[in-house]
């Protein structure tokens, strides 16, 4: 199946975006220099600031580099992921916690990046907060962080829902995605006052939509500069 063309990590390889993304990837290399395996989550302060498209190309970039990579489609309310694989949504997440099904009977793959699993959201549930903060849930990604080096979760944003303040307590660290020159400084800074509330370790932020050259690109920061 051919992949939406977002996905500059497998389109466009040369690009100035899919370099952009090798260096957000060298960024958390560093800060894991002890080599953990890994789970990080993606989000936002408001819709539409590039959030899951920055979840699919990351976790591609990390799987080129011959890492085990599960990407997870957190989002259980407006899930994203399986339209830019364009692979199907279901089953998913809220099967293996509802329905009990292996993880190995759900991750769907795509063509070209074989160290990468992807589990799509799955049917949709009444209560994507209560799942995500039941035991099976934290179960289930303890056995998964078994398996792979890294995890990454894409999430709904954090100013919308609770779910993402559930996960983030669940995580090793947190990605904001701020799109530059759209989204209000006061909602992102009432996000992660949100997310810090309940002691989120954010790792840096992952600026979207800025211009250079006339491309778009994303930018990776340390923690300090995302306190800022």
């Amino acid at each position: 199946m051919e992949s939406n063309k977002t996905l500059v990590t497998i389109n466009d390889l040369n690009s100035f975006l899919s370099e952009s993304y090798r260096v957000c990837r060298a960024n958390i290399n560093y800060m894991n220099v002890d080599n953990h395996h890994m789970v990080l989550m993606l989000t936002s302060s408001v819709l539409s600031e590039g959030k899951t498209t920055t979840s699919c190309n990351l976790a591609i970039t990390i799987a080129k580099s011959d890492k085990k990579v599960l990407l997870i489609d957190g989002d259980l309310r407006k899930p994203k992921v399986h339209n830019l694989f364009n692979i199907n949504m279901t089953p998913g997440l809220t099967d293996v916690i509802y329905e009990k099904l292996s993880l190995s009977d759900v991750i769907q793959h795509i063509e070209g990046v074989p160290t990468l699993d992807i589990l799509v959201a799955g049917k949709t549930t009444p209560n994507p907060a209560e799942l995500l903060g039941s035991a099976s849930f934290k179960n289930f990604l303890e056995e998964a962080k078994n398996l792979y080096s890294t995890i990454i979760i894409d999430t709904p944003p954090v100013l919308n829902v609770a779910d993402t303040v559930i996960l983030s307590q669940l995580v090793d660290g947190v990605l904001f995605v701020v799109a530059a020159k759209e989204t209000n400084k006061e909602l992102v800074k009432n996000a992660k006052k949100a997310l810090e509330k309940v002691g989120a370790n954010i790792m840096g932020v992952i600026l979207t939509k800025m211009k250079r050259d006339n491309e778009k690109y994303y930018y990776y920061s340390d923690n300090k500069s995302a306190k800022k």
